[in-house]
């Protein structure tokens, strides 16, 4: 067979997402696409209506447009991109404007408006994530933003690993839902034990009362507070 005539076949069944190896993404473009033979790679486009897809795995993508680089097993995604991981319980979410999944490493790279759906009761945001799926680590930095249960939390980089639920916030850490104000240089999340660490001049506020200490555990099933080192307690006066 001629090459040039093979080469072409060859495309086409790559576009239509056909035939791929075992273990390879199956992808589909409702607005076609493009095969660069030089450099082994395939450009994928959506439509107004229809999203180009890829599944491999337990995950779902979807994206407006999306590049998949052969040689180095490289998936780069922009335009309205999702990726869903459909066989775990908490049918994990990460949205973003462009993500980059490295298939190799298992690593995940998002950039611009970010959101990480954890499970029903935790989200997080920010401009910029990685996430290591192959050691269960994600970094979460450009002004992340945590909600967790009825708390909404701020601080400047969210680190911690999914499987275990346990998240740290580096700040200054604000935080607040109905009736209490945390405030910290560090706040540890522990999902499991369902418990606040804060650390580095921790402060909860709550109606008139505000106090301090070393260290302060939060409990977030009877929102009991425990203190570490010299405890501080003062009462605000409203003016």
């Amino acid at each position: 067979m001629n090459k040039k005539i093979f080469l072409f076949i060859l495309c086409l069944f790559l576009l239509a997402g056909i035939a791929w190896a075992a273990g390879e993404p199956q992808l589909t473009a409702p607005g076609g696409g493009e095969f660069d033979l030089v450099q082994n790679v395939v450009k994928y486009y959506g439509t107004s209506s229809r999203q180009v897809e890829a599944r491999w795995g337990d995950y779902q993508l979807l994206a407006d447009y999306l590049e998949y680089h052969h040689t180095q097993r490289m998936i780069v995604a922009r335009g309205r991109v999702v990726i869903y991981q459909n066989n775990t319980p908490e049918k994990r979410k990460v949205q973003s404007a462009e993500i980059t999944f490295d298939l190799n490493k298992n690593l995940i790279i998002a950039k611009e408006q970010v959101m990480i759906q954890v499970d029903t009761s935790i989200r997080a945001q920010g401009g910029y994530l990685e996430w290591d799926r192959a050691n269960d680590r994600f970094k979460l930095m450009n002004d992340p933003q945590i909600e967790y249960d009825d708390w909404k939390i701020t601080g400047k980089i969210v680190e911690g690993q999914l499987k275990s639920g346990i998240m740290t916030l580096i700040g200054p850490v604000y935080g607040a839902n109905q009736d209490t104000v945390i405030k910290a240089g560090r706040l540890i999340a522990e999902r499991q034990k369902e418990v606040f660490y804060l650390q580095d001049n921790p402060v909860v506020i709550r109606g008139k009362n505000e106090l301090s200490a070393n260290e302060i555990i939060y409990d977030l099933k009877t929102k009991k507070v425990s203190a570490k080192g010299i405890l501080k307690t003062k009462i605000t006066e409203n003016n």
